[in-house]
């Protein structure tokens, strides 16, 4: 029987995570309601990845058949798709939830009606789970939208996909990624402030794990990649303009 609350789905790519995967599950699982759903979308792992997660053996927990090797961004879109809730968090395979984390973003979506997206500090931890930097990517807290923002997002975009979580309505701007989307939340972040913005919480509810496996890049980039990603940057900030003028024309057509 529904609640009347809004459906939560938990997006998770996985890629030979079987060391940190299950800790992460269950930091999710506990805060979770019985119609909610955590979709898992692995990419091929060589490792127990797979097993260790159906031996939690919880219903909530879907896995997607295994495919061809999509890469990490293209496995975020594969588990997107995939998604029937009402509001969608992504989350790496490797960090752990504060407890307070769905409580917060939902409040904080509730408070916000009109942004499409919520995005919140994180605090750092090494391989053994010890913290690092309880505040380590601070940010900025109200509502963020228009050109500004985005113009912000192509010097550095600061937006970390395993701290954000979206309405469903974002869906039908974010799907199928274009192809320059070189990183799931860089794209997230323009469409999201293509569209009626996002909002930022001034809170650390993931205690994200640094270690040697990581995708994101920690010692920087080089220029020529830097300039690469710069224009690939403004080549989604273009199709995110494009997607949503096109969304709100079909909008007014559906209300006249």
């Amino acid at each position: 029987m529904s609640t009347g609350k809004p459906r939560i789905s938990v997006c998770i790519a996985t890629y030979n995570g079987q060391l940190y995967v299950e800790e992460q599950l269950r930091s999710i699982l506990a805060q979770l309601g019985c119609e909610d759903e955590v979709i898992l979308s692995d990419d091929g792992s060589k490792d127990a990845t797979v097993q260790t997660v159906r031996d939690i053996g919880d219903p909530r927990v879907h896995v997607l058949p295994c495919g061809p090797n999509l890469g990490h961004v293209r496995n975020f879109e594969r588990a997107l798709k995939a998604a029937s809730g009402d509001v969608i968090f992504l989350s790496d395979q490797d960090d752990v939830w504060a407890p307070e984390k769905v409580r917060e973003v939902m409040a904080a979506l509730a408070a916000h009606p009109r942004v499409q997206m919520v995005h919140h500090a994180l605090t750092t931890m090494d391989e053994a789970g010890r913290t690092l930097d309880p505040r380590w990517n601070s940010v900025e807290e109200g509502e963020f939208r228009g050109a500004a923002f985005l113009a912000a997002q192509c010097v550095r975009c600061r937006v970390f996909g395993c701290a954000v979580a979206l309405r469903r309505s974002l869906l039908d701007i974010l799907l199928p990624f274009p192809a320059s989307v070189y990183a799931h939340d860089h794209w997230l972040t323009v469409a999201a402030a293509a569209a009626d913005g996002l909002y930022q919480l001034d809170k650390p509810l993931v205690r994200y794990r640094q270690h040697r496996h990581n995708v994101t890049p920690k010692n920087g980039l080089g220029w020529q990649r830097r300039i690469a990603v710069r224009i690939d940057m403004l080549r989604m900030i273009a199709a995110a303009v494009s997607r949503v003028r096109a969304a709100r024309r079909i909008q007014s057509k559906d209300s006249t």
